[in-house]
């Protein structure tokens, strides 16, 4: 072989390796963002069943919101233990174009969802999926709920994003 062909041959394998590791990167990017986006559908159809058995309430959009971030993470910490679920619930909060309020918003709904997950689970693991969709929607319904519901008026929020 010689040496322009080794060159060649070097090239080529740098290329190689370097598709490889972008293509880890963008399934590692891109699995969370897809897991939460099928949360995401069956986490809407499960909210409009609870909502169309307790009627209508105050700030829908807002609970809902909570709802549907405090179940996704929820489901997810079950599954796949709470530091890998709290990594891509930050993970999908750096790819998503928001401001420091909506984050920090959503990051409190992830914690909140997976501790409150856990615990549930911990009680009972049997038909934890649904009790887990009805306890939640109980709770953000509750007027002194950790859910942050109100964005720009959290506290916890506002602390961490006073410029905004």
């Amino acid at each position: 072989m010689t040496e322009d062909q080794a060159e060649k041959m070097a090239a080529q394998q740098r290329r190689r390796r370097f598709g490889v590791i972008a293509l880890v990167l963008v399934i590692l990017l891109a699995a969370p963002v897809l897991v939460v986006a099928g949360f995401s559908m069956t986490t809407g159809t499960m909210f409009a069943h609870l909502e169309a058995e307790a009627g209508p309430m105050r700030g829908v959009s807002a609970r809902y919101d909570a709802f549907e971030h405090g179940y996704a993470s929820g489901v997810m910490a079950v599954l796949f233990g709470d530091f890998l679920t709290s990594l891509a619930g930050h993970v999908v909060e750096l790819v998503e174009p928001n401001d420091c309020i909506e984050r920090e918003h959503d990051l409190i709904n992830n914690r909140e969802g997976r501790a409150f997950a856990l615990r549930l689970y911990a009680e009972n693991p049997q038909d934890w999926r649904p009790r887990l969709a009805r306890a939640l929607y109980d709770e953000i319904r509750q007027r002194g709920t950790e859910f942050s519901i109100s964005r720009k008026r959290d506290p916890r929020v506002l602390a961490i994003c006073q410029s905004d």
